[in-house]
């Protein structure tokens, strides 16, 4: 397995961003990753500075970072 992660951050995203992309109910928010990016598994950490998504995805799986970037940005926006 491979261990992913794409996020915005507060030093390098606009709040309005970040805001766009935030899970306000943390409950659902790793399955709601993990369906939409097609990984193994998923968590989500949403805070006021920053917005990040980690997954786990099998060796091999090429395009799973791209999916997970094509979740969080389908989120921003």
């Amino acid at each position: 397995m491979h261990v992913l992660l794409v996020g915005l951050h507060s030093s390098r995203a606009p709040l309005a961003l970040r805001e766009r992309a935030a899970f306000a109910a943390p409950a659902g928010a790793g399955e709601y990753v993990r369906a939409r990016a097609g990984v193994a598994e998923a968590l989500v950490l949403s805070t006021c500075n920053r917005v990040e998504l980690y997954a786990a995805a099998p060796r091999g799986d090429d395009g799973a970072a791209t999916r997970l970037l094509g979740v969080l940005a389908e989120r921003a926006g």
